[in-house]
C-alpha cells in the first residue's frame, strides 16, 4: 500500500514538473520582440526597428528614454552609451496592447566601429502619461556599424 502511494505520488509530482517546463517554455516564447531592418549600418544611416509585443499585458516606453543603445564590449558584455538628463517628468507613454506591432525609424548618432543593439526598457500594464518604472529589459538582434 506504501509503495503504491509513492509511486502515484511520485509520477504525480513528475506530471507536474513536465506541465510546469511546457508553461514555462510558453512563456519563454511569449515576450517582445526587437529587430531592425538591417544587420550592417553606417554612422548617420536612418534604423528602422520593429517592436512586436508578444505578452498578454500593454507595454509602455519611457518618454524620456524610450531605448538605450549599446554596444559589445572585447570581452562579448554590453554597456550603455551615456545620455543626458532628462528634462521632464520620466511618463509611460507610446503603449503598445498584446499583438499590437510598433515601426519607428531613428537617424544614427556617430558610432564606434562595433557590434551594437539597442535595450529598450519597457512598464508593463501601466497608466499612461503616469511614472514610468522599467519592469523589463528587451534587447534587438545585434547590428554592426561598418
Amino acid at each position: 500500500m506504501k509503495n503504491t502511494l509513492f509511486i502515484i505520488l511520485a509520477i504525480a509530482i513528475l506530471i507536474l514538473i513536465v506541465i510546469g517546463g511546457f508553461w514555462g517554455l510558453a512563456n519563454y516564447q511569449k515576450g517582445v520582440s526587437i529587430s531592425t531592418d538591417k544587420r550592417e549600418y553606417s554612422s548617420g544611416d536612418a534604423l528602422t526597428v520593429t517592436i512586436k509585443n508578444k505578452l498578454d499585458r500593454r507595454a509602455c516606453f519611457s518618454s524620456c528614454y524610450p531605448y538605450y543603445l549599446e554596444r559589445e564590449t572585447s570581452q562579448g558584455n554590453w554597456e550603455s552609451y551615456k545620455y543626458q538628463d532628462c528634462g521632464s517628468e520620466d511618463l509611460a507613454e507610446n503603449c503598445i496592447d498584446p499583438g499590437q506591432t510598433k515601426t519607428f525609424e531613428m537617424a544614427l548618432p556617430e558610432l564606434e566601429m562595433k557590434n551594437h543593439r539597442l535595450a529598450i526598457p519597457l512598464c508593463l500594464n501601466c497608466v499612461p502619461n503616469q511614472e514610468f518604472k522599467a519592469e523589463n529589459w528587451f534587447y534587438s538582434n545585434k547590428f554592426v556599424i561598418k
